[in-house]
């Protein structure tokens, strides 16, 4: 993990606000009106994700992970998708040693408004072997 200066992180209720009026709106053209907010909802959600890992990485060795390789983009794939709304209604992160595509993700945030926000933890999709 890299080592970077962490001042005190908190989500705020703008980024909130940003996915609830996201829910509202999911459509290209308001997203790219409201890119800036985005933008800054991202960047904040980046900073607490990179909070996070440093505190995981005290008990938990994550090697060089960085929030970046942890968090989840915000637009779906809708190709095969009924629901053609083009972006996720949340900022999620799958944190574990070399992020969400290293396929052993430990834990899981995941940020949406209106009380669906949630943390998992353990093992998604375990071989048999870990099972054993």
């Amino acid at each position: 993990m890299t080592t970077k200066t962490i001042s005190k992180a908190a989500l705020s209720a703008a980024t909130l606000d940003f996915l609830r009026d996201l829910a509202q709106n999911n459509n290209r053209d308001w997203f790219q009106a409201n890119r800036a907010r985005y933008d800054a909802a991202k960047a904040e959600f980046e900073e607490f994700i990179t909070r996070v890992l440093h505190r995981i990485n005290a008990t938990q060795p994550l090697g060089t992970t960085t929030a970046k390789d942890c968090i989840f983009r915000i637009n779906r794939d809708v190709r095969f998708a009924r629901d053609k709304s083009p972006y996720k209604l949340n900022l999620a992160a799958g944190i574990g040693a070399g992020g969400r595509k290293s396929g052993h993700i430990d834990y899981y945030f995941h940020l949406q408004p209106n009380g669906e926000t949630f943390i998992g933890a353990g093992m998604y999709q375990p071989t048999p072997a870990e099972l054993a």
